[in-house]
């Protein structure tokens, strides 16, 4: 029995199975004892060896998510610039493009980067960092671009990283506390919100084909781009510090994380 990822449920020939993952296969004879039983006793030997089954595991769990093919509410959507641009030329549309365009048209607008050249290095004590566009399809078929920092290549800061967030229960609170008073809620988007700040860390990178007439110039980055370790925190900061110099107040009932904790102010009272 096979459930697919549409969550439907068929039976296949184990031999078809086994052929095409036989890693996922192994995975479950060992699990749920089935390796001495005939037609599963092939798997036996794969399950055997612990740490190279492990590794094979992760590794074929990493290749499907590397190269299936991404769908969003029922679009196909790419997942770097190079797809973006082969699926608007397949589509015959520039929806794609455009999205990105606009993306890199507001990172332009906030001064994100501080161009040092074409093919200039890297200043000394800043480290060279890579970016990526993620690409999302939204519930109304707007199609959206982001540049995101892999953050996660770079060395752990002794500036505070994390950003607090609201809980559950402080969530419910406000909801009750509104009802009962009769109070209006809203709610907010702060568009290209991370670039509303400065970074902390000494990062650059080498724009890329998407950056059109920085491409290839060395950019030293100002502020606090989406994937960079901080950049939750510094908007956090700002925002709290906004917040509170027009009349919120932190609730003391959930103060969370710190004096910087943004989703900790409340309006109430």
């Amino acid at each position: 029995m096979v459930r697919w990822s549409t969550k439907e449920e068929t039976w296949e020939p184990l031999d078809i199975i086994a052929v095409d993952d036989p890693v996922t296969c192994a995975k479950h004879a060992k699990e749920n004892d089935l390796l001495e039983i005939p037609g599963w006793k092939r798997f036996k030997r794969l399950a055997s060896h612990e740490k190279k089954f492990t590794r094979m595991l992760r590794q074929a769990h990493a290749s499907k998510k590397k190269n299936a093919t991404k769908y969003v509410f029922g679009v196909k959507t790419p997942r770097n610039y190079q797809e973006a641009l082969a699926f608007d030329k397949a589509n015959g549309n520039t929806f794609w493009v455009d999205a990105t365009k606009k993306e890199m048209d507001q990172i332009k607008a906030y001064n994100t980067f501080k161009d040092t050249g074409k093919g200039a290095r890297v200043p000394s004590g800043y480290q060279q960092v890579h970016v990526h566009l993620i690409h999302a399809n939204k519930f109304d078929m707007r199609r959206k671009a982001r540049l995101v920092l892999l953050g996660q290549l770079t060395p752990p800061s002794n500036a505070k990283a994390c950003s607090g967030i609201v809980s559950l229960e402080g969530v419910r609170t406000v909801l009750f506390l509104a009802e009962l008073n009769e109070l209006q809620l809203c709610a907010a988007d702060v568009a290209q919100a991370y670039l509303e700040v400065n970074i902390r860390e000494k990062l650059a990178i080498v724009g890329g084909p998407e950056f059109g007439e920085l491409s290839g110039r060395t950019l030293i980055l100002i502020k606090a781009l989406c994937g960079a370790r901080t950049s939750g925190n510094r908007f956090a900061e700002k925002l709290a510090d906004d917040l509170l110099n027009l009349g919120f107040f932190q609730r003391q009932h959930d103060p969370a994380f710190g004096v910087e904790t943004t989703m900790n102010i409340c309006a109430l009272g």
